[in-house]
């Protein structure tokens, strides 16, 4: 249960980013955030590969459909449908994607990752 106390909540609607390919074959879909959290859908060709990479946010993922083999320097790590994950702050990481025809996986990017943001148009309810 969301519980609201006046004067306490203000309700902030983002209209949602355009799909942006940030890798051949992978595209990323910004969802909301704020300087604290910014959740994203991944979707993805199938073999798409996301080359090493590394970012100051914990990256958070859950696979909604299709599956990936993340490499990190501590190992090689499958996750299938309904699996979660998390990779830490600063941890290189790169991933294949499976060869299924339908990839999806939600990921939440923690603090927000600014550069993936084209500045949206925000509309203020009730302020």
């Amino acid at each position: 249960m969301i519980r609201v106390i006046k004067g306490l909540f203000r309700l902030r609607i983002i209209k949602l980013s355009q799909w942006k390919e940030v890798f051949p074959g992978i595209e990323l879909r910004v969802l909301a955030y704020d300087e604290e959290c910014m959740p994203v859908l991944i979707r993805a060709k199938p073999n798409a590969v996301a080359s090493p990479h590394k970012h100051k946010s914990k990256q958070y993922g859950f696979v909604i459909k299709g599956s990936a083999k993340f490499k990190t320097p501590i190992g090689e790590y499958y996750v299938k449908t309904g699996d979660s994950y998390l990779i830490d702050s600063n941890e290189e990481h790169s991933a294949v994607f499976g060869s299924e025809s339908e990839i999806a996986f939600l990921e939440i990017f923690v603090p927000a990752r600014r550069e993936l943001i084209r500045q949206p148009k925000l509309h203020h309810r009730n302020q």
